[in-house]
């Protein structure tokens, strides 16, 4: 019985140009691509990876003969990351059998040498802990996801406010005949009295203290360029009390061989 399905073409092998431009392609977004985002700003993080990895797409068909879709080109990744592994995995497990001597050298392309070298990097550095720059992209997508329109008030998600119920409105108590202030009371041993009487703080005071990340960022950015500065000053400042003891033991040095 003849088929007649026809046969599916095969799509021609990604080129060691192709995959040396992916690898660079990929090392140049790795902070978008391989980055932990630690805020939660949902799809604005999925449209930052599909951007980058369609710029990684782009630096490979600008130097292919075959346009590649992006899904092609993160399979492909996918399948040359895990060979560059292996075969790594395998020249490590024989250097440690054989005491670091290879009886059969093993070698590597441009772009698996370049693959090896980033995988390396993310080894020592871990991939739990993203560098500043996600959070600062982060930061920026949250704050012009969010951030309001000319002569509109900041409106914050129902989502991130709990419900809590307010305390009832405590009974007026019976008016006291003293000139002292409220505070020169005697304590009361009813701590629910003791309780209501404090001022209650509605939303709208706290929404006002609401923490500002990207002003908590650069404030700390100052800090660090305050500390920095001083830590120098005091090198400086060691240095020339160095060189002012260095001088006058030189002087009493040559005082002495005159005298």
């Amino acid at each position: 019985m003849e088929d007649h399905h026809p046969k599916r073409k095969r799509r021609p092998k990604f080129t060691d140009d192709e995959l040396f431009a992916l690898v660079s392609a990929v090392s140049e977004n790795q902070d978008v691509l391989f980055g932990k985002f630690h805020l939660d700003i949902g799809r604005q993080a999925r449209d930052l990876k599909t951007t980058a990895w369609q710029n990684v797409t782009d630096a490979v068909n600008s130097i292919s003969d075959v346009q590649r879709s992006a899904v092609e080109v993160r399979t492909k990744y996918k399948y040359f990351k895990y060979d560059v592994t292996k075969k790594a995995t395998n020249e490590k497990r024989h250097q440690e059998e054989t005491d670091g001597y290879l009886s059969k050298k093993i070698f590597y392309t441009p772009a698996e040498k370049a693959l090896r070298s980033l995988l390396e990097v993310h080894s020592l550095l871990g991939t739990s802990e993203g560098p500043f720059l996600n959070d600062v992209m982060a930061l920026v997508v949250e704050e012009e996801s969010h951030s309001p329109e000319p002569g509109k008030p900041l409106e914050l998600p129902s989502c991130s406010v709990p419900a809590v119920g307010l305390p009832a409105e405590p009974e007026p108590e019976p008016p006291t005949v003293t000139t002292a202030t409220s505070t020169s009371r005697a304590p009361t041993t009813n701590h629910l009295l003791s309780r209501r009487r404090r001022p209650r703080r509605t939303f709208k005071q706290h929404q006002r203290h609401l923490p500002s990340h990207r002003r908590t960022r650069k404030e700390m950015l100052v800090v660090q360029r305050q500390i920095r500065d001083l830590l120098q000053d005091m090198n400086n400042t060691i240095a020339t009390g160095f060189r002012d003891i260095a001088a006058a033991i030189r002087s009493v040095a040559d005082n002495n061989s005159h005298a």
